[in-house]
């Protein structure tokens, strides 16, 4: 990102929301964006049930089975 585009965006922020904004870029790994994040809580809430025994006892009698629902489902809406 150049410091052109650095620097308007540092003014199309200013202009929207009339704050002061200091856009950097940092060559350092980041945090997981809110979309990572949120994609490995709905995985790890899929796998609760995944794992759970009754789930568990109807992939053993239908081995074919995938899980379409589950309680806690993020909408993809």
């Amino acid at each position: 990102m150049s410091a052109d585009t650095l620097a308007e965006l540092n003014t199309l922020l200013k202009t929207v929301t009339r704050t002061v904004w200091k856009v950097s870029i940092v060559d350092a790994p980041g945090e997981p964006t809110l979309k990572e994040q949120a994609d490995s809580a709905e995985e790890a809430n899929r796998l609760k049930y995944w794992d759970s025994p009754l789930v568990r006892a109807a992939r053993e009698a239908f081995p074919d089975t995938r899980m379409e629902n589950w309680p806690g489902q993020r909408s993809n809406a």
